[in-house]
């Protein structure tokens, strides 16, 4: 048989304390301290800090993987990411979470930042009638057309490409 694929509290019992202190709300995707009603503190880099009773001070906690382990009481692997299914990486909602692999996670943010950002046409330096099209496809890629209808043409088919394995994956509203 090959690795587990999740770690289980028996398996790191240094993280059961959690359990013990937070609860989480999978409507809202909220984390709560048990003894308060308040929400714990998120930072802008999507993380928590968590005030740990025996070592008495406060342990960073990767905010998705923590939601993970408080539903499912396992620990993401190193290879595993937690994926956002409308990539919107504040929303915490259960029903917005899944696990994938790392390399599925690249290929996913590479097909979003292929559609937002990345695809994109610019003239030839030296020839002024041809264009260039420029995009990311596992690292930088690049393919030169004679007239802009056809570079205007391939443009689209890698747009409706990467919208088409998005939408395998993600949720839009």
């Amino acid at each position: 048989m090959g690795k587990p694929l999740l770690r289980t509290v028996r398996d790191v019992p240094s993280i059961a304390w959690v359990l013990d202190r937070l609860r989480y709300d999978p409507k809202s995707g909220n984390i709560y301290v048990k003894k308060k009603k308040t929400p714990i503190s998120i930072t802008e880099d999507g993380y928590c800090y968590i005030f740990h009773p025996v070592q008495k001070k406060n342990v960073k906690f990767s905010m998705d993987r923590l939601v993970w382990f408080l539903v499912h009481h396992e620990i993401p692997l190193e290879g595993q990411k937690v994926l956002h299914k409308n990539l919107n990486k504040k929303d915490y909602r259960l029903s917005n979470l899944c696990l994938i692999t790392r390399d599925l996670y690249r290929k996913i943010n590479e097909a979003y930042n292929n559609l937002m950002y990345d695809i994109k046409i610019t003239q030839h330096p030296k020839d002024q009638y041809c264009c260039i099209v420029h995009w990311k496809d596992e690292g930088s890629k690049q393919k030169v057309f004679s007239d802009v209808i056809s570079a205007n043409k391939f443009l689209l088919r890698l747009k409706l490409k990467n919208a088409k394995f998005l939408t395998q994956y993600c949720v839009f509203n």
